[in-house]
């Protein structure tokens, strides 16, 4: 049951946004006739009962799935309400490793259970109470038609569904028997005889809500007031004081909350007998005012907000993220596993082993970790782990060999992916430091919008602003995408103006390339010969250039991210930082700018697949809902 009700709080959260967005919304309509105030609850009523809606890219929601049912399984639980500040400060309690239940499965569960303790209990003495008032009801005289005269009563109600039956209490003049009988007919003409018994069940579901017991109660009075409006509309406003005296002649004593039956003096003496005094024809400009609001509201309530769409990752880059994402630093192994499993695959098919030696006296010994999760596939997707293998300081000597792998049940290996791991010192030690070195160039013919004369091209440039430069005589251990001669450090992106001569121009944008610019990017070349070259392509067809920017990724793959340039020369990022894997620049050792292969809508990457031996492609296409590049699976 636990999947169930995290599902059924889903739901009831989602439907407390909707239902504060309704009652904002009857403040504006107060001038409004009541029906549409009325009307409004039939949204919150949907996402109440609905548990799937469309997307949509006008939806006022901050999450479609509050509580996603993954949080029962997650190693770190968190909420997805859409509002950060309440994601961060609700705690949720996360597995332990030497417990034997996880708590949040222990708490949902639990909860499934005082939900259904509460639903039963509401609809046996809903139950209770309609029974004892139908045999109240077994002396009632019939006076004609659907009408029915019954002692004991205080009010006139209607009660039924198939065949409603109006009950009046004695001592009722004919004209204050009129005003009720439409009353009541109105209630039985609206479908309101269904509708509040269905709003009730909503209630009783949802009954862990306190939004819901106010929505329920609100939307009563809503249903009377624009009952009581109909009524005095039918009759003419001369009525409006012998109606208003007939209201108070029959008020409850007190709220009533319970499916039925729709009586006559229930929810607020006070408020209808105002409204009615007060109540007059609305001006056309209102009622178009308000048919407006309640068309918005269902457009902007109805819908989900639109996901972002994640592609899946490929076998071989997801392998070899993980391996290449490990640290270990300062005697302790961190181990990030990335968010999504690559499609067709499952967590209980990673294989992800950490081995290797530590100095011992004078010899070595065997070092393990995360052994409990690796023999029993326990890695989950998004999470981190840590271990501590050394004491601080300590750890230099230690060298670990990490190997990941997607296996099939028998064992058969399909892909792997493997990297060494060895204390260092900080490479910020390292090197002769280096300022303003263009790493990579080039210029397209653009003429971004604003720019007159020189501004013929544009004229890309890839600055590292502060680094280092590398070599083999400095004595650095080399490996995974460093070569002889390397620049690492800072860069931004600089675009600038080239007149028709070439000369450069006035520099339009400087631009950060890993966001705040503390990110370090690493560049190796063959000879002390730079800048390497930039590429331009329109690759969605939109009229201006791309380029990609690309740092080694593994063996098999550099990892690229893509911009373009807009109609005022600004770089825009279009995919997410190194999320394009791709062999296409490994026919150069130090190709940092691939240019991919242009497609109807998109363009095509080569990846080289380990596995299979040979070069299998994946295709890109533009979404111009999302304005980013998906792989055409996702599409």
């Amino acid at each position: 049951m636990a999947p169930f009700f995290i599902k059924l709080c889903s739901m009831s959260l989602t439907a407390a946004y909707v239902i504060i967005a309704v009652m904002v919304l009857r403040i504006f309509l107060k001038k409004a006739p009541k029906i549409f105030s009325y009307a409004l609850w039939g949204v919150a009523a949907f996402r109440l009962w609905c548990p799937v809606s469309f997307e949509s890219l006008f939806s006022l929601l901050p999450s479609a799935d509050p509580l996603p049912e993954k949080i029962l399984y997650e190693a770190a639980p968190r909420l997805n309400t859409g509002v950060p500040v309440i994601d961060a400060g609700v705690a949720l309690p996360a597995p332990q490793a030497a417990a034997s239940a996880n708590p949040m499965q222990v708490l949902a569960e639990a909860g499934a259970w005082i939900w259904l303790a509460g639903l039963l209990a509401l609809l046996f003495f809903s139950a209770l109470s309609v029974y004892r008032l139908h045999h109240r009801l077994k002396d009632a005289d019939k006076l004609f038609d659907d009408v029915y005269l019954a002692p004991y009563i205080e009010t006139p109600f209607v009660l039924g569904f198939f065949r409603p039956r109006i009950y009046l209490p004695q001592g009722l003049d004919e004209k204050q028997r009129e005003y009720v009988l439409r009353h009541e007919r109105t209630h039985i003409r609206r479908g309101d005889i269904f509708i509040k018994p269905l709003a009730f069940l909503l209630l009783c579901v949802h009954w862990f809500n306190p939004l819901v017991w106010a929505a329920f109660i609100l939307m009563s009075k809503d249903m009377e007031l624009s009952c009581d409006e109909r009524v005095l509309k039918e009759l003419g406003p001369g009525v409006k004081a012998d109606y208003s005296a007939l209201l108070l002649s029959f008020s409850a004593p007190r709220a009533r909350i319970a499916a039925g039956p729709l009586a006559f003096g229930e929810n607020g003496a006070k408020t209808r007998i105002k409204n009615a005094l007060h109540y007059k024809k609305p001006a056309f400009w209102v009622l178009l005012a308000a048919f407006l609001a309640l068309a918005a509201a269902a457009a902007l309530l109805l819908g989900n907000p639109k996901a972002p769409q994640e592609e899946a990752p490929l076998p071989q880059a997801f392998l070899q993220q993980i391996c290449d994402g490990a640290k270990y630093t300062d005697g302790e192994l961190m181990l990030e596993i990335p968010d999504a499993m690559p499609q067709g695959y499952t967590a209980r098919q990673l294989s992800v082993h950490v081995s290797g030696t530590a100095p011992m006296g004078e010899g070595v010994m065997a070092v393990h970790a995360f052994e409990g999760l690796s023999e029993g596939f326990g890695f989950e997707p998004g999470s981190i782990y840590r271990e501590r293998l050394a004491e601080s300081g300590e750890g230099q000597g230690i060298e670990l060999e990490i190997d990941a792998a997607l296996v099939e049940e028998d064992g058969t290996v399909l892909y792997s992916a493997s990297a060494q791991l060895t204390e260092k010192e900080p490479p910020a030690e390292m090197g002769i430091p280096v300022e303003n070195v263009t790493i990579a160039q080039g210029e397209t013919a653009f003429h971004p919008d604003g720019v007159t004369g020189e501004g013929a091209h544009v004229f890309v440039k890839l600055v590292m602003t502060q680094g280092r430069y590398i070599t083999e005589e400095d004595g650095i251990a080399l490996g995974g995408g460093i070569g002889p001669k390397n620049y690492v450090g800072k860069c931004r992106l600089e675009i600038w103006t080239k007149n028709w001569e070439g000369k450069e121009g006035k520099p339009l944008y400087l631009y950060n390339v890993a966001g705040d610019g503390s990110e370090e990017m690493t560049f190796c070349t063959d000879s002390d010969a730079l800048p390497h070259l930039l590429e331009f392509e329109d690759y969605n067809g939109d009229g201006n250039p791309e380029f990609t920017l690309g740092q080694w990724a593994g063996s098999s793959a550099d990892a690229y991210t893509l911009f373009s340039i807009d109609e005022t020369g600004a770089p825009r990022q279009i995919s997410g930082a190194y999320e394009i894997f791709a062999s296409n620049g490994k026919s150069s050792a130090f190709e940092y700018s691939a240019l991919f292969e242009k497609t109807e809508g998109g363009f095509q990457t080569m990846i080289y697949d380990n596995a299979l031996g040979e070069f299998v492609s994946q295709e890109y296409q533009w979404d111009a809902v999302l304005e980013r590049f998906v792989t055409a699976e996702s599409v």
